[in-house]
């Protein structure tokens, strides 16, 4: 039986995404949400510390899990 990432991640993983120029963080909040900060938007206004689903946090780009 193949398992999800969801269901290999623990709660509180750091996790990381590359984009364009810098590294995106969050942190795993379980049922595949993540905790991150939205950066800026395209007026570089301040988007809010939120919760998101995985697929939104990685947006089809690779996932790593920083281990400490």
């Amino acid at each position: 039986m193949e398992q999800t990432v969801q269901e290999i991640l623990p709660l509180g993983a750091h996790l990381t995404t590359l984009c364009r120029g810098y590294v995106h963080h969050g942190i795993y909040a379980g049922e595949g949400r993540v905790i991150h900060y939205g950066g800026f938007d395209r007026y570089f206004r301040r988007l809010p510390v939120e919760e998101v689903s995985l697929d939104e946090f990685t947006r089809g780009r690779c996932l790593l899990v920083r281990v400490h």
